[in-house]
Parts: structure tokens; sequence; C-alpha cells
């Protein structure tokens, strides 16, 4: 019966190419479809908004299992010594971060929105992570308070995500709470790295 995976995986392929290669003639005009001038956004924050929802939640899971894991490991503390490493990965770490709020504040104009902004300014902390000491980023992590703002920010999507429902429109302050979800949620998962493996 091999021959007829075979075949089967054969037809699959042609009929791929055949879709893949077609041309469409489309009478819609996609830019009146939408809220918003972005069509991504428009799927992924209106018209799939519990897929969101449902991503938002997995990584608070993966950040929350990552935390545990490495709470039972022995800290670690290793310091980069080069200054003048440092220094230019702090400059390099406020750039960055800098730019992935630019990217979550006009994310509705852009496709991706809050996560990639999020996952640049997870970068920017990574970068700020290895620029310091394991006690200046413990002192932020705890004033902060960014596991408890974390886990409010995630409350904050899923209200927002209900009252979207009956019709309204908050596509710009989704993508900011997404922002900051997943970049809090990326700085939980460094601080655990860091405090409890060295350096990354």
């Amino acid at each position: 019966m091999a021959w007829i995976k075979v075949l089967s995986l054969i037809l699959i392929s042609l009929l791929f190419f055949l879709f893949l290669f077609q041309r469409g003639d489309y009478d819609v005009d996609f830019k009146n479809l939408g809220a918003v001038n972005n069509f991504v956004t428009e799927i992924y924050l209106r018209n799939r908004l519990y897929d969101t929802i449902f991503e938002v939640l997995v990584f608070s899971l993966a950040a929350l299992g990552i935390f545990l894991f490495n709470y039972s490991i022995e800290k670690k503390e290793i310091i980069l010594h080069e200054s003048h490493i440092r220094m230019f990965l702090k400059f390099l770490s406020y750039f960055v971060i800098l730019t992935s709020f630019y990217l979550a504040y006009f994310g509705h104009k852009t496709p991706g929105g809050g996560f990639s902004a999020g996952v640049a300014g997870g970068t920017g902390l990574l970068l700020y992570s290895l620029s310091t000491t394991i006690n200046e980023f413990e002192y932020m992590f705890n004033r902060f308070k960014v596991k408890i703002i974390e886990k409010w920010i995630l409350i904050v999507i899923y209200l927002i995500s209900i009252v979207a429902l009956f019709g309204s429109s908050y596509i710009a302050i989704l993508n900011i709470l997404i922002y900051l979800k997943v970049m809090f949620g990326t700085w939980i998962i460094l601080y655990s790295f860091v405090k409890h493996r060295g350096i990354i």
C-alpha cells in the first residue's frame, strides 16, 4: 500500500502548485473590508481574535513553565567584564526597546503588530541583561513587579477581547497590551535563565 501514499503525496503536490500559480481575478476591494488599513491586523485582532488570545495564553504558560523549571536549579553568577562591550550593549538595548515601542504603537499599520514588537522588546531586554550584573537586573525585575503586571495585562487583554465581541474596536490598545505582555513574558524567561544558569 506504499504506492497509494506516494500517489497521494504526488497529487497533493500537484494541487498545491496548481493553486499556487493560479491567477485570481477578484472584484473585491480589500481596503474597504476592515476597520484599519492593514489587512493582517484586521485578521488577527478582529476576525481571528480568539487565536490571538490563545497564543498569548500559550506564551504565558511557557514563561511560567521556564520560571518554575529553573527555580529548582542552583543560582549562578557570571559577569561580562569587558566594560566597552557592556556600554555598547546597554546603549543598543535602549535603542531596540524604543524601536519596539514604535512598532507596537503603529502596529495597526504594519504586519505583525504587538507580537513582533514584543519580541523586539524582549531582544532589547536580552541585550540589557548582558550589559549588567544579576543584582541590578534582579532589582529592576522586582521593582517593576514584572510577574504581577504580566498577569494583569493578560486579564485586561481578555476583558477587552470580550468587549470587542460586541462590536467595539480596540485594535491599537490590544497591540500595545500584547506588546507589553510578550515583552514582560520574555523578561520573566530571561530573568529565570540569567539568575539560575548564569549569562545567556
